[in-house]
């Protein structure tokens, strides 16, 4: 793939042509400037290199560039890289608007240099690769277990997610039991249809020094102390059902009125959390209108109030 440096020459150092000591075969410099500008010096480039003197005026080498960008994107079908070389921030959003709209690989940086990836680099984008991908077999093995035992769309979808948002940490076991506790009151039963693809993928701690075994030990033995002086006073454990419905129709009815995943657990935390609760009602509402505005946070709140 070409990538085609823009170089907007009136709002650059003069010596920015030195920068293009590291670029390849498959770059160009295209230099735009006009009278106002000292003569640029060619022996200095040693690539393909094109420049053009435009008439002088207000913003006129900007809308050249803006052009030419248009001109390079269509000739070669949008299969090539464009970065306009300049400080000028106002050609930011005309890279925007047209990057998003279709899709041209454009962008503005104020050097031409382009950084070498080292060894070191490139191990680390090669380790974020292989971890990217086994985190979405890990999403897809929990939505697998999840459907398997029975349970319908959207659940699958939220409980992988819930997942996810654990995949690494050396604490996935009681994060996720965490997490689902948030979700759902049956959160055990959903807990142990994950459970096994959890201990496939849990992260193995890295051993501590000896010195720092003790304290930690030390600090354990505390914690474990302090806790069962406090078990004496702990409140009434609530009883579980053996299946509770009301989540699942939420995020259901969620799904259906198209709310992407995070709302839906978002919804569903704030929904469970507070239902049960005096004014609970009204709570729920409250943290919707908070989270959404007014009318998309009442809009949110009449899906699920019929079932709250």
């Amino acid at each position: 793939m070409n990538t085609y440096y823009l170089i907007d020459y009136e709002n650059m150092p003069k010596d920015v042509l030195k920068e293009c000591s590291d670029l390849g075969e498959n770059d160009c410099v295209v230099l735009f400037y006009t009278k106002n500008r000292p003569t640029v010096v060619l022996s200095e480039v040693k690539i393909q290199f094109e420049s053009y003197e435009v008439p002088q005026g207000n913003q006129s080498v900007d809308m050249n560039i803006d052009f030419y960008a248009g001109y390079l994107a269509g000739i070669n079908n949008n299969r090539c890289k464009i970065i306009i070389v300049s400080k000028d921030t106002g050609y930011d959003k005309v890279i925007n608007t047209w990057r998003d709209k279709k899709k041209i690989n454009i962008s503005r940086s104020e050097h031409i240099k382009i950084k070498k990836e080292s060894k070191t680099d490139s191990k680390n984008t090669n380790n974020k690769k292989a971890d990217n991908e086994k985190k979405i077999l890990f999403n897809q093995e929990v939505m697998q277990a999840v459907s398997k035992d029975g349970y319908e769309s959207p659940v699958p979808n939220i409980v992988a997610q819930a997942c996810s948002k654990h995949f690494g940490n050396e604490s996935l076991l009681s994060d996720v039991k965490a997490e689902l506790k948030s979700l759902y009151d049956n959160y055990l039963e959903v807990y142990k249809v994950v459970e096994p693809v959890l201990n496939k993928y849990v992260v193995k701690p890295k051993k501590a020094e000896p010195e720092k075994q003790v304290k930690a030990q030390t600090k354990k033995t505390e914690t474990t102390k302090k806790s069962d002086n406090t078990k004496t006073k702990a409140p009434n454990s609530k009883k579980l059902p053996e299946k509770t419905e009301i989540n699942n129709k939420i995020q259901q009815v969620l799904s259906k009125n198209k709310l992407e995943n995070e709302d839906v657990i978002f919804v569903t935390k704030t929904a469970v959390k507070n239902i049960n609760k005096e004014n609970g009602k009204q709570t729920i509402c409250n943290a919707l209108v908070k989270k959404y505005g007014q009318d998309r946070g009442v809009e949110i709140y009449n899906y699920i109030k019929k079932l709250i």
